[in-house]
């Protein structure tokens, strides 16, 4: 984990030096052991550390902090948990290293707990499936109900709060179109947003376009026959001094 632990180090004490903010949060002081505790809480169900470190990056503003607030939605802490659902006053005094527990806490309660996680996860070996993606991880803190299922479609009022996004996928891709973090030696998994398929092989023309078209031609053929017609008979053309 040496590529995750040491990249991860370097870039959260580089923002904390240089004074990231959000939210006028600054970044608190990881240490390496925080850092390792992070990525055990990854490796122990089977997934990258990077996908988790990416999900915090984007959940957090970047700043990896247990006190970040969203001024909007009181969304509090490293994967911004709502306060209808847990006590945001008491997650946000938490220490770094208390807060990755929780974190710890709720992946495992999503996963052994909602029956959309039995796709992706085996309860038996405690391990997700070969079939766990990023997109899953996000869903596990985003809406566990779409775990499993990259095209779920989301009703309208989360559509409507979160910039019109329908899909997990589409969550996906604008979540890591600004967090990925760059670890070194490690395959980026970000969804690029599906181009639209172009067309530009000829196609026959519709029978109907092609009825009208010879119509045209015909009509003005005849109407120049009509009108050459009446121009020679008003000016007859003497032959009587061309040689052949």
């Amino acid at each position: 984990m040496v590529n995750f632990i040491n990249p991860l180090h370097i870039i959260l004490q580089g923002r904390r030096s240089k004074g990231y903010k959000a939210y006028g949060v600054t970044v608190p002081n990881w240490s390496k052991e925080e850092v390792t505790k992070l990525g055990n809480v990854a490796s122990k169900y089977g997934f990258p550390p990077q996908w988790l470190a990416n999900l915090i990056n984007f959940e957090s503003g970047g700043t990896f902090s247990p006190a970040i607030k969203n001024p909007s939605s009181g969304a509090t802490g490293l994967i911004q948990w709502m306060p209808q659902y847990f006590d945001t006053k008491k997650l946000s005094k938490m220490s770094v290293s208390q807060q990755i527990d929780e974190v710890d806490k709720y992946i495992k309660a999503v996963l052994f707990g909602r029956k959309e996680a039995s796709k992706v996860f085996d309860k038996v070996k405690k391990k997700v499936k070969s079939n766990f993606t990023e997109t899953d991880l996000f869903m596990i803190i985003f809406y566990p109900s779409a775990i499993g299922n990259p095209n779920y479609k989301f009703p309208q009022k989360v559509k409507d709060a979160n910039g019109g996004i329908s899909t997990p996928l589409q969550y996906t891709q604008k979540a890591l179109s600004s967090s990925l973090i760059p670890f070194p030696n490690f395959t980026q998994t970000m969804i690029k947003p599906i181009e639209p398929i172009v067309d530009n092989s000829e196609k026959p023309m519709p029978v109907g376009y092609r009825v009208l078209i010879f119509a045209g031609i015909s009509l003005l053929a005849y109407l120049m026959y009509k009108k050459l017609g009446k121009d020679l008979a008003k000016s007859p053309i003497d032959l009587t001094n061309i040689k052949f």
